[in-house]
């Protein structure tokens, strides 16, 4: 106890005495089961030419609701979660790519289509990020990893639809070319602008590991939390990334006329409404709900879930339905050839 008070005090030493409680832990791990908050009380005597600080020590335990980690009833299902969403898209890719060379899958451009699908799988496995202790480390990781994902799956999606409308977009024809590498090039502006803002806020406003100490009356709670400083980042990405969902869905508006088999205006805008209904709801809920931190994490992951899966079947779905019904127009065509065939034999 000797020890004990001697930290708390050197503590609020630290901390030039504030009238807030100040926390102290046994050992200078942050995850020390044991911890006490103090506050001192200036006691002087004037005659006597006495000032002394009288410390106030209380036990207060560590909440293990903020994170999720070995052994918590979450775990195994944040992990389920991720790894269904990540699962979903693989199977959607291959399906796509292995009939990349039909014609209906041509026309939607697959390339840019796959890249997609591809950042929507890597997007469910930055859920696995949310496992594990709020160190700044990990807080940093799952700033970077969302965010970017984010970017880097809408970005080919709007350049293939930009480039569609382009292509074939034109009410008067004229004759324009975008390579598959000029393509390519249009979607790095939007990972370049994201990867600057995570950059720029990595140094000015990181996010990182925070101790707090609340009291509810005689209950003192102790947690260790991922936060910024300000909510100068949460404003700045909602402005940014509500702005490409409302680009794909502009470009969605304008693609309305192109010819099923090149414009999918349909499954852009369901995407895009899909992406802007499920986050605006996760962001609502997670930014005013009062509760730990684990419990919105697994929020998260399950928008990202639905939003990312969702998506993708938009896509891939009809297509794969097409290129089902063209296989059986022409096996039914090569069947009529056969009969055919043997009837004039007779």
């Amino acid at each position: 106890m000797d020890a004990m008070l001697s930290r708390s005090f050197a503590r609020q030493v630290e901390e030039s005495f504030p009238d807030s409680l100040v926390s102290a832990k046994a050992h200078d791990d942050v995850y020390s089961d044991t911890a006490y908050v103090s506050q001192t009380q200036l006691f002087e005597l004037a005659d006597a030419d006495l000032a002394w600080r009288i410390i106030i020590m209380a036990p207060t335990e560590l909440s293990s609701n903020d994170t999720i980690t070995k052994g918590d009833t979450l775990f195994a299902f944040l992990i389920a979660v991720a790894l269904f969403g990540f699962s979903v898209c693989v199977v959607l890719f291959f399906a796509f790519y292995k009939h990349r060379k039909t014609s209906a899958i041509i026309a939607s451009d697959w390339r840019f289509t796959s890249a997609f699908i591809v950042g929507c799988s890597l997007l469910n496995t930055s859920s696995l990020s949310f496992l594990g202790p709020n160190t700044t480390p990990l807080c940093m990781l799952r700033m970077w990893l969302f965010h970017f994902f984010f970017a880097a799956t809408l970005s080919p999606l709007l350049v293939k639809t930009y480039r569609m409308m382009k292509l074939i977009g034109g009410k008067v024809p004229r004759r324009v070319k975008i390579s598959h590498f000029k393509a390519a090039l249009y979607t790095l502006p939007i990972i370049v602008v994201q990867v600057v803002i995570l950059t720029i806020f990595s140094v000015v406003d990181p996010r990182k590991q925070v101790e707090s100490i609340d009291m509810n009356g005689a209950d003192v709670s102790h947690r260790v939390i991922c936060a910024h400083d300000t909510n100068a980042f949460f404003v700045t990405e909602l402005i940014f990334e509500g702005g490409l969902v409302l680009l794909g869905c502009i470009l969605a508006f304008q693609t309305r006329h192109l010819k099923g088999d090149f414009g999918e205006s349909k499954q852009l805008i369901i995407a895009m409404y899909n992406i802007a209904v499920v986050g605006s709801v996760v962001v609502i809920i997670v930014n005013v709900m009062d509760s730990d931190q684990a419990t919105k994490r697994v929020l998260v992951a399950m928008g990202i879930l639905w939003g990312s899966v969702f998506s993708c079947c938009a896509f891939v779905v009809p297509r794969l339905l097409r290129v089902r019904e063209i296989q059986r127009a022409d096996s039914a065509n090569d069947t009529g050839k056969e009969t055919r065939v043997h009837v004039s034999g007779i």
